[in-house]
């Protein structure tokens, strides 16, 4: 099953690697450079698989971008990795205690954003499908 991400990063560098990265692993990207641009793309209600969130915008910064995804319904449960240049230990904690799912930091190797994705999505996946038993 393909992965579909939405990336949303300030920096037009950071999403063409990103991009490349992803196409050469068959995952769907969704590439926008802004809070405003990932607004409008939660209003299309497309199912997705998890946000890779730049913590350091203009317009909105990562935190607030994830609060709103969290208010989302149909996205409220996408796991949020933060992809970020800020190396402060402090801030990589209060992102995870927002709720993201892990935290990367910039430059990053193509390998281990590649294993970190693939990880999320697939822990996600297997505690719903896990959820969807117990209902049952």
């Amino acid at each position: 099953m393909e992965e579909r991400v939405v990336v949303v990063d300030d920096d037009a560098i950071s999403l063409r690697i990103v991009k490349r990265i992803f196409d050469r692993a068959g995952i769907e990207g969704h590439y926008l450079h802004s809070g405003k641009d990932l607004n409008a793309h939660l209003r299309k209600g497309t199912p997705l698989d998890l946000f890779l969130l730049d913590i350091y915008m203009p317009d909105a910064n990562g935190f607030d971008l994830l609060r709103h995804i969290r208010t989302t319904p149909v996205q409220r449960n996408v796991p949020v990795i933060f992809l970020t240049g800020d190396d402060d230990v402090q801030t990589e904690a209060t992102g995870l205690h927002a709720g993201a799912a892990d935290f990367i930091r910039k430059p990053f190797a193509a390998e281990v954003l590649l294993k970190r994705v693939h990880n999320t999505i697939e822990l996600t996946r297997l505690h719903n499908d896990m959820a969807q038993e117990i209902r049952a």
